[in-house]
């Protein structure tokens, strides 16, 4: 995930590394984009998991640090 900056092409420096392009978010630098993106992010972690990443702190769209 790249937050836009206003001058980095995160889709081509994430190509460029290999990531395929459905993987690559690129939200707009306010909260709405982010927590859209976040919850995309956080949803397919929980998916590719098989649940186990809701366990790990990834939960409704939010990622929580444990200590």
């Amino acid at each position: 995930m790249g937050i836009d900056d206003g001058s980095t092409d995160f889709r081509r420096v994430f190509g460029e590394m290999g990531i395929a392009a459905r993987w690559i978010l690129t939200p707009k630098n306010d909260p709405k984009e982010m927590r859209r993106a976040f919850n995309v992010f956080s949803q397919s972690a929980v998916q590719v998991t098989g649940g186990r990443a809701a366990a790990a702190g990834f939960c409704r769209g939010a990622v929580t640090h444990r200590v």
